[in-house]
């Protein structure tokens, strides 16, 4: 099986990035079959400045308009969009893929946002949070992946505030890889994604972009106003193991921000 081929299954890697980086599978397959050297560039999060520079797949990385996160301190309106949650319990598998923790979800859970149905992929944590209010980034902040039929992303966040610790990431805690490598099932556990969400369903909404390479753009952004809690134990074990993985706030650029009643 080759890169693209485990891109495509979302087994490797975030499925994030996987969703939107067909394309370049696509181009770097050419280029391999032409003699030249496919697969995209290494990346880390202390050049997040340079990511546009290190290849043209990442162009959108220093050049795009609507690049995430941002701060979300100033919404222009506020509307009411129905948004339904259905996610299912079920087997998980963990992943250390060298920039973040990742929980893959099995075929069953989505979201319907205004009619539109999108199936969960999987979910990630940034360290800290990469939205901010006011400037001011949590400890911690989990980005619930779906895509539609039409390959669209919507991208759920829950911020974290460190406090009491978090009953419903323990397990996942205790699973985490030391080092990166491929996905593992997490033996004797049943999770449903839903209880790490809160109970209030207002989001601040905006049209951004992945978080990391190749930052293409096009990603309805739902980050939930209501924050859950963190332990400070558990933020140490994810930094111990990932360190800080949060790319550095971008320019809102104009963008509409709003407040969504669901």
């Amino acid at each position: 099986m080759s890169k693209c081929d485990r891109l495509r299954s979302a087994s490797l890697g975030l499925a994030l990035v996987a969703a939107l980086a067909l394309g370049a599978c696509a181009k770097a397959e050419e280029k391999s079959a032409g003699g030249g050297h496919g697969g995209a560039p290494h990346w880390t999060y202390a050049e997040a400045a340079e990511w546009g520079e290190l290849s043209e797949d990442f162009a959108a990385c220093g050049t795009g308009e609507r690049q995430s996160p941002i701060d979300l301190t100033a919404a222009s309106s506020i509307t009411s969009t129905p948004v339904t949650f259905d996610y299912q319990p079920g087997p998980v598998e963990i992943l250390n893929n060298g920039h973040t923790i990742q929980i893959n979800i099995p075929q069953g859970s989505r979201v319907t946002i205004g009619g539109v149905s999108y199936t969960l992929l999987q979910f990630h944590f940034h360290a800290p949070s990469e939205h901010a209010f006011d400037g001011r980034r949590e400890a911690l902040e989990a980005h619930f992946v779906h895509r539609n039929a039409a390959g669209e992303l919507a991208v759920f966040g829950v911020m974290l505030q460190e406090g009491v610790a978090n009953d419903t990431l323990a397990p996942l805690w205790a699973a985490m890889p030391e080092s990166a490598g491929s996905p593992t099932p997490i033996e004797g556990l049943v999770f449903n994604p839903k209880a790490l969400l809160p109970t209030d369903e207002r989001f601040t909404h905006y049209d951004g972009s992945l978080t990391t390479p190749p930052c293409s753009e096009g990603v309805r952004w739902f980050v939930f106003r209501e924050f859950g809690t963190v332990g400070a134990e558990q933020v140490g074990r994810f930094l111990n193991v990932v360190h800080e993985n949060s790319r550095p706030l971008q320019e809102r650029n104009d963008r509409p921000v709003s407040v969504v009643r669901g």
